[in-house]
C-alpha cells in the first residue's frame, strides 16, 4: 500500500457523511490552521473567541470517528503527497490540519483546560501520526519496533494489520525479516512473537519484553511478548523509551554536550553484556534468558491507579489550604515527630528514578535530596500546606517510607486529615522540581515505592506483589520483575524495574570482583 500512496497525484481520506456539526469542525481546524508560527498571539485569540460549547461539541465528535485509529489509515495519512480529509461536503488539506493541531496541542490546555482533547484517543493518534510523518520525511529512519512502541494501539479487523500496516513506511522490516503471511490458519498472535525474537536477534537486546505489560487486556500473548493492538504506552512512561528514542523526546537533545550527558545518563543494568541466542529449537510461548538476582520484593507501596479505585473522593487538581492553628500538645508532638525522623539513604533518588525530569535525560542534582527532606517535613509538620497529589503519595507510602518511625501511624492519620480538609485551589508554579518529576513517575509512569528482603530500595511496576523477584537480564538495559508461574518452574514478566545502586552494570561485578551468580530462566 505504501508503494501505491507514493504514486498518488492526490489522496482523499473520506471521514464519513456530515453529523454532530462536523462541518463546523472542519472549518474551525481549517481557520486554525491559517495561523503560522509568527502569529502565536492571532491563534490564541482565534482561540478565545471561538470557545463556544458547540464547537468544542463538534470537535469531540470529530476526533470520535473511527478513521483516526484504524490501522491502515497511518499508510494513507502519511505517504501521499498532497492529501485532503473529507467530511460530508467539508474539506481541509494535511498542512493546515496539522497546524492546527499543533496549536490546539501547545495552547487548547490554557485556553479551554475542559475539553480535554488529549483524553480522545483519535487525537491522541493523530498527533502522533503528524510526528511519525514529519520523522520519516526528515530521515526515512523508522524501525518497526519503534513505530509500534510509537503508535501502537491502532484497530485491525486482524489483530496482526497492527504490524503489517507498517510494514510500507519502517526502514528495518527485512532485516527483521517480517514478512506479511494471510494464512487464515495462521495463530493471530504468532506475529508478535515472532517479531520479538526478530528483533532480539537483530539487536541482542530484549529490552522490547519490557512494554509486554502496557497491554492491558491482552489475549494469549506470553507475559514477555507486547500485544500491539492493546498497546497502550505513552511517552515516556517508562525507563525502556530510552531503548526505542526515534520517536521518543528523550533523544531530543542535539548539542554535543547534551547528547554526551544523556549517555552517561543511559541506564546499563546488564553492564553491556548482549542476550545470548541459545543454539537448537526453542519452544514456542517460552523465551530462554540468564539472569542474576538482586533480591525479592518484601513490602511496596500502592501505584496511583489504585489509590484513585480506593479513593471514596479525590479533591480537585491542585488543590489546598492553609495549615489550621495548632494545640500546644500537637506543636509539642510534631516537634517530637521531626527530630526522630531519617529519610533512608537514597529514597530520594529512588523515587525519580535518579532522573531531573520527565524527559529522563540526565541525572537527578543533587539539590534535589534537600528538597525531599523539606517535603519529608512538610509531611510530618504541616501536610495541609501540600499538593494534594503529593499528600496522597505520602499518605499511601507511609507505611513504607516511615517504616521505622516509632509513630508511623500517627503520620498517616495526620495525612489523611489534611487531604481531607483541603479547600484552596493550588497553584503549580509553586511546585518543587523535585516534587514535578516525583509525581509524574508515581502518576504518568505507574511506578510503586518497593523494598527489597535485603533492604534495597526500588521502584517497581504497577502490579507488583511481596514475593516477586527481581533480576537483571543478560541483554535488558533495566532490572525486571518477574514473578513465578508455579513453584521452580517459568517466570511471568511483571515490568521494569528501578533498584538504587543496581542501574549501571553494578550485579555483573561486585564486592571485589566476586560476581553475582547467572541463573537460567525460562520467561512464559
Amino acid at each position: 500500500m505504501g508503494s501505491i500512496f507514493g504514486l498518488s497525484r492526490i489522496t482523499f481520506a473520506w471521514l464519513g457523511e456530515k453529523e454532530n456539526e462536523s462541518d463546523t469542525a472542519i472549518q474551525f481546524l481549517s481557520d486554525l490552521g491559517s495561523f503560522r508560527t509568527a502569529q502565536k498571539q492571532d491563534a490564541i485569540s482565534f482561540l478565545q473567541d471561538e470557545a463556544s460549547a458547540p464547537t468544542l461539541t463538534a470537535l469531540r465528535y470529530l476526533f470520535s470517528r473511527s478513521w483516526w485509529t484504524r490501522a491502515w489509515t497511518l499508510q494513507e495519512y502519511i505517504v501521499p503527497e498532497p492529501f485532503v480529509f473529507v467530511c460530508g461536503s467539508s474539506a481541509i488539506g494535511r498542512l493546515s490540519f496539522e497546524r492546527a493541531m499543533s496549536w490546539l496541542t501547545t495552547q487548547a490546555a490554557y485556553t479551554w483546560p475542559h475539553l480535554q482533547l488529549e483524553s480522545l484517543t483519535g487525537f491522541t493518534v493523530t498527533w502522533k501520526r503528524s510526528r511519525i510523518r514529519s520523522l520519516r520525511y526528515d530521515s526515512r529512519n523508522l524501525p518497526l519496533c519503534d513505530a509500534l512502541v510509537y503508535a501502537g494501539g491502532s484497530a485491525a479487523t486482524k489483530s496482526r494489520d497492527c504490524v503489517y500496516s507498517l510494514l510500507g513506511i519502517v526502514s528495518d522490516h527485512a532485516a527483521l525479516n517480517i514478512k506479511p503471511k494471510y494464512d487464515e490458519d495462521e495463530d493471530e498472535v504468532s506475529i508478535f512473537e515472532d517479531l520479538v525474537r526478530s528483533q532480539i536477534r537483530h539487536t541482542n537486546c530484549i529490552d522490547i519484553i519490557c512494554f509486554a505489560n502496557a497491554s492491558a487486556g491482552k489475549v494469549k500473548c506470553p507475559s514477555w511478548v507486547p500485544y500491539w493492538p492493546h498497546h497502550r504506552s505513552t511517552a515516556n512512561d517508562r525507563m525502556t523509551w530510552q531503548s526505542f528514542p526515534t520517536l521518543s523526546h528523550i533523544s531530543s537533545g542535539d548539542k554535543s554536550n547534551e547528547k554526551h550527558e544523556q549517555e552517561c545518563a543511559s541506564f546499563s543494568a546488564a553492564g553491556g553484556l548482549p542476550y545470548e541466542i541459545r543454539p537448537g529449537a526453542y519452544e514456542p510461548g517460552t523465551l530462554p534468558c540468564k539472569g542474576v538476582l538482586l533480591g525479592t520484593i518484601a513490602e511496596v507501596g500502592a501505584s496511583f491507579s489504585d489509590v484513585v479505585k480506593i479513593q471514596s473522593r479525590l479533591p480537585e487538581t491542585a488543590t489546598t489550604q492553609a495549615a489550621r492553628p495548632q494545640s500546644l500538645s500537637q506543636v509539642e508532638r510534631t516537634h517530637e515527630l521531626r527530630q526522630t525522623y531519617e529519610a533512608p539513604e537514597n529514597l530520594w533518588k529512588t523515587i525519580v528514578l535518579d532522573r531531573k525530569d520527565s524527559r529522563l535525560h540526565t541525572r537527578a542534582p543533587k539539590d534535589y535530596e534537600s528538597q525531599f527532606k523539606w517535603l519529608c517535613k512538610q509531611a510530618i509538620t504541616d501536610p495541609s500546606s501540600l499538593r494534594p497529589e503529593v499528600i496522597l503519595w505520602f499518605l499511601h507510602n507511609a507505611l513504607v517510607i516511615f517504616k521505622h518511625h516509632p509513630h508511623k501511624l500517627m503520620l498517616r492519620d495526620r495525612l489523611s486529615s489534611a487531604l481531607a480538609s483541603l479547600t484552596h485551589h493550588w497553584q503549580p508554579s509553586r511546585d518543587l522540581p523535585f516534587t514535578q518529576q516525583m509525581l509524574d513517575v508515581w502518576i504518568n509512569m505507574n511506578k510503586v515505592l518497593a523494598i527489597l528482603d535485603d533492604g534495597k530500595l526500588a521502584m517497581a511496576p504497577n502490579g507488583a506483589k511481596v514475593g516477586d523477584k527481581v533480576f537483571v537480564l543478560a541483554g535488558c538495559n533495566f532490572p525486571v520483575g518477574l514473578r513465578e508461574a508455579e513453584e521452580n518452574g517459568p517466570y511471568c514478566v511483571v515490568g521494569e524495574c528501578y533498584v538504587d545502586g543496581f542501574m549501571h552494570g553494578e550485579a555483573i561485578s561486585q564486592d571485589g570482583g566476586v560476581a553475582r551468580p547467572w541463573q537460567t530462566l525460562n520467561l512464559s
